[in-house]
This record gives structure tokens, C-alpha cells and sequence, in this order.
């Protein structure tokens, strides 16, 4: 919970190789998918429906542009 995971197209070396990325990224190339492993409420855990800075719905405020009109 609250963790990222990267997968790279390679293997890192751990900083163990004697390539010039090794030490900074453990070589393991470029990363080709990312995520965030959270916890999601069960179904009617999650009360809040309405943004208490705003008033508006959690679902409405997909609809608003972030800066107002234009």
C-alpha cells in the first residue's frame, strides 16, 4: 500500500555492472510500465461524496476545467 513499481525492458545489475549507467539507474533500460499500489474502498465504504473545499460532487468535478472558464 502507497508503493510504486516500475518494470524496465532489462535485468538491473544492481550496480554491481561496468557499463556508465550501472551505478545510477543499475542499467536495466528503459522503463516500460508504471504503477501505484493503493487500497481501494469496498463497495459503500466511502462515504464522501461531496468535496468539502468546493461543494461540488466528486463525480461533477471531472466535468470543470481546473483553471475556470476558457
Amino acid at each position: 500500500i502507497g508503493r510504486s513499481v516500475v518494470v524496465d525492458s532489462g535485468v538491473d545489475d544492481l550496480g554491481k555492472g561496468s557499463h556508465p549507467l550501472s551505478k545510477l539507474t543499475g542499467n536495466a533500460g528503459d522503463g516500460l510500465a508504471c504503477g501505484i499500489i493503493a487500497r481501494s474502498a469496498g463497495l459503500f465504504q466511502n462515504p464522501k461524496q461531496i468535496c468539502s473545499c468546493d461543494g461540488v460532487t466528486l463525480w461533477e468535478e471531472r466535468d470543470r476545467p481546473l483553471a475556470g472558464p476558457g
